[in-house]
């Protein structure tokens, strides 16, 4: 190295060494004289102060994204000009002031604390998080380290205690500590910011969640409250306003500390598409936890490849097959899953539900569970009769998606839903609101969006306005094909065909927009088989794949038989041709019987040795009471009855009468013969709550209106108010009062008696 003369110091020629190699600036520094010596002393100082300063300016001024600093010693030492071995030595010096400080006398090679320290030291927003990019190590701080931190010199103390926080406030007397009140406790906070969507309209929420607690932050009224209520220990700790303050203190560290603004959680009342880009699927949580919205959560949420879906989608091509009627079912399901979108933006005025019909044992079952409830829900359970019984609340639970309820063997619809289901047909929505009936204030509000499927063989609907609002297809207008052993493939994996089709409904949606159709309500039942015609196309296109869609829909023609009619007939036709015989040259049968039983009793003779006889009711109601016996003489076989209880599933229902001589009881089905018109019953309903009232009565031939009232509530869920009011209607006609408590019937019936 060039010698120095003394008192010809170039400070710019300096070399950048003499910064942090202590030997080589020793040795520089013997060379001049002590004038010199000073000037480059200084000069050092001067570059250690400046070092520091831009640290600082840079730690104040650097860019916070998403809550987080990210530092680079790389990007600070080109910024400010700095030698990656000057870096380095000033690294050594802080954590060796840290150390000593701190009191730590060996400390790890990679622990970079001191450098968290020093960062953290500088920065403007305390809440602010820190990841050190270069140089890595470890830093050992936790929640304890840094709170107290924040409040150095200050009079609150946090103490963590097996993950319990605490903060006490420490009450000096001039120098000394008089005592410590604890002012919170809490465990590790946690700030969700959550994006949900309620099925109409998006809402930001940002919510504490402390100790159990949840804490509205954008509640800009309670929410401090809310949190001192939260957080402070139980009991008195004095007036609450002296530590406010404080408090306020430990809202700003860890409220700031923990929001995170760029983790935003999204939650949704409901999954489906409702348009416009909105598609509640994969990214989504459910608010709402049943059994079926975890099913369809694991659909959503499916990785398949493509090549399953292809394969699975060829499957489907031979399990639908040229079955119009399976067909149709499946288009009616695709076009459903884009039906509050097409409603919601007016290119349908109606949706139509879906009624498929059809006897026992002939797959229909099967066929909706393999192409719309498998393979569009993930599920293999249909609703039933008990889930439309009770509070409506519990039909709401159920609305996780807005997708169709497929209701399995459906008899009747409860009243208190007739006027629901004719809105949700023209309507994307309803909401169902219960009053407080306290305050005449509302109480909780249910938003209903999902349409019905259902399959039965014997539904009632009476309503034409109801009525108007179905596509009926029956299984005895098609040829059916069986497929079902191509359907037991498929079954297990079909819902991967689903998760193709949400992960692409955009797609979809872009080809829906493209057709054209009128949206009037008088077209909404083709139309929406057309929609889902085309939806069905545009799948199997993605694959080069053809779809051959249905030919033609067979709607019902607004009368919807029941299978209790096709068996009633079968009976009653089957019935007349055993109990037939001539007389004078004149062929007589049953119903002669009933017209005059003295004069024509060869009819009910005539049909006894078959394990029948007939019946008359308490009201004049004419049957033919058939018996175990009677079932091998029936030909009922492809109906699927083998025993008396297999009537039950075709509304007749079975029962126990008692003989006319020997008061033996018989368990029976009870086949209406004729149409008598009753005059007490008001609807099939309380028709059979009479029947079941008279059973009871020919069983007891007296009893207590408890033992009735109890009966009637036990074995068939009837309320006491409906049977005290049909015993009153009874009274004086059918039954009568002996006391005050007790029944009895007014007469007997006339029936055969069975031989032994």
């Amino acid at each position: 190295m060039e010698e120095i003369k003394q008192d010809d110091v170039d400070f710019s020629s300096l070399p950048q060494e003499i910064f942090y190699d202590v030997d080589l600036r020793n040795s520089f520094l013997q060379n001049l004289d002590l004038k010199s010596q000073d000037k480059v002393k200084c000069k050092i100082i001067e570059r250690y102060e400046q070092y520091g300063k831009d640290f600082k300016e840079y730690i104040k001024n650097h860019e916070i994204n998403d809550g987080w600093l990210y530092f680079d010693s790389k990007e600070f030492c080109e910024k400010h000009n700095i030698s990656k071995k000057e870096f380095e030595y000033r690294l050594e010096i802080t954590k060796k002031a840290y150390n000593k400080v701190e009191g730590i006398e060996e400390a790890e090679d990679d622990d970079i604390t001191f450098l968290f320290e020093e960062i953290y030291s500088n920065l403007k927003d305390k809440s602010t998080r820190i990841k050190i990019i270069s140089p890595k190590g470890k830093i050992n701080y936790d929640e304890e380290k840094l709170f107290n931190r924040l409040c150095k010199n200050g009079c609150l103390d946090f103490k963590d205690i097996r993950n319990l926080h605490s903060i006490d406030y420490k009450i000096y007397d001039g120098d000394f500590l008089v005592k410590v009140k604890t002012i919170a406790t809490y465990t590790k906070p946690r700030i969700e910011n959550i994006l949900n969507f309620n099925g109409n309209k998006f809402e930001n929420k940002k919510l504490l969640k402390i100790k159990d607690e949840i804490i509205d932050l954008k509640d800009g009224i309670n929410y401090f409250d809310n949190f001192i209520e939260a957080i402070k220990p139980k009991g008195n700790i004095g007036c609450i306003s002296n530590y406010l303050e404080q408090y306020s203190d430990i809202y700003d560290y860890f409220v700031k500390r923990y929001d995170d603004e760029s983790e935003i959680i999204k939650k949704t009342d409901s999954y489906g598409f409702y348009g416009g880009g909105k598609d509640m699927y994969r990214n989504w949580e459910l608010n709402l936890s049943t059994d079926r919205a975890r099913d369809f959560k694991e659909l959503i949420n499916t990785e398949y490849e493509l090549k399953e879906v292809e394969t699975l989608l060829i499957k489907l091509k031979e399990y639908l097959g040229n079955d119009d009627f399976t067909k149709i079912i499946f288009e009616w399901g695709l076009a459903s899953i884009f039906r509050y979108d097409l409603m919601n933006s007016k290119r349908l005025h109606k949706f139509p539900y879906l009624l498929v019909i059809g006897k026992q044992r002939i797959g229909k079952t099967a066929r909706i569970n393999t192409i719309f409830n498998k393979m569009l829900l993930n599920t293999n359970y249909a609703y039933g009769s008990d889930d439309l019984k009770g509070s409506i609340s519990k039909i709401a639970k159920e609305q996780y998606v807005n997708l169709p309820m497929w209701f399995d063997e459906l008899v009747v619809f409860p009243d208190k839903l007739i006027d629901w289901l004719k809105a949700m047909a023209t309507v994307k929505d309803t909401v169902i609101i219960r009053g407080n009936k306290n305050t005449n204030e509302e109480d909780y509000k249910f938003t209903l969006r999902r349409p019905f499927l259902i399959s039965t063989n014997r539904f009632t609907l009476d309503d034409p306005a109801l009525l108007e609002r179905f596509i009926i297809i029956s299984a005895n207008d098609y040829e059916l094909e069986d497929h079902s052993k191509i359907g037991d493939e498929i079954q297990k994996h079909i819902y991967k065909v689903g998760a193709f089709i949400y992960d692409n409904i955009e797609m979809i949606k872009k080809y829906i927009d493209t057709l054209e159709f009128e949206p009037a309500r008088e077209q909404a039942n083709e139309n929406t088989i057309m929609i889902g015609r085309e939806i069905a196309k545009i799948i199997y296109k993605f694959f080069d794949l053809e779809y051959v869609p249905s030919n033609e829909v067979k709607y019902g023609n607004g009368s919807i038989y029941s299978s209790k009619d096709t068996i009633k007939q079968k009976i009653i036709d089957e019935v007349i041709r055993k109990s037939e015989w001539i007389e004078n040259g004149i062929k007589r049968n049953i119903f002669d019987y009933f017209v005059d039983p003295e004069t024509y009793k060869q009819g009910a003779e005539n049909i006894v040795k078959y394990g029948m006889f007939p019946y008359s009711d308490r009201i004049g109601r004419n049957y033919i009471a058939i018996t175990k016996t009677a079932i091998m003489h029936l030909k009922l076989k492809d109906e699927g009855i083998k025993k008396l209880t297999d009537f039950d599933a075709h509304e007749l229902e079975y029962t126990v009468i008692r003989e006319k001589v020997t008061g033996t009881p018989k368990r029976v089905v009870l086949i209406p013969v004729s149409d008598i018109e009753d005059d007490i019953a008001e609807s099939p309903e309380e028709q059979k709550n009479i029947q079941r009232i008279i059973n009871y009565l020919e069983t007891e031939e007296k009893a207590h209106e408890v033992y009735l009232v109890t009966k009637m509530k036990e074995d068939f869920e009837v309320e006491e108010e409906t049977t005290l009011e049909i015993l009153k209607k009874l009274s004086g006609k059918v039954v009568r009062k002996i006391d005050q408590w007790h029944y009895m019937l007014i007469n007997i019936s006339k029936q055969m008696t069975l031989d032994k």
